[in-house]
């Protein structure tokens, strides 16, 4: 679970340096995730799925958001 954190935090922080912390911009890193355009994706994605137990794409995308929304920025 920390290593899919870290890697989600990561993403994050990369979008909010290149697009902004609003929510337009939240959506585009969730969309980013769930859509795998980042080279470590579907581990993160296989991850949601086993952690929070996602049952389809829906919860998978509720889950990447949650993450997304909730994290606490690194120092």
């Amino acid at each position: 679970m920390e290593w899919l954190l870290a890697h989600v935090r990561n993403l994050r922080e990369a979008h909010q340096r290149t697009f902004g912390s609003d929510q337009k911009s939240l959506e585009t890193a969730e969309a980013a995730i769930c859509g795998g355009h980042y080279p470590c994706c579907r581990k993160i994605v296989d991850e949601l799925y086993s952690v929070y137990a996602c049952a389809d794409a829906e919860d998978l995308r509720l889950a990447a958001f949650d993450i997304l929304t909730h994290l606490p920025r690194a120092a």
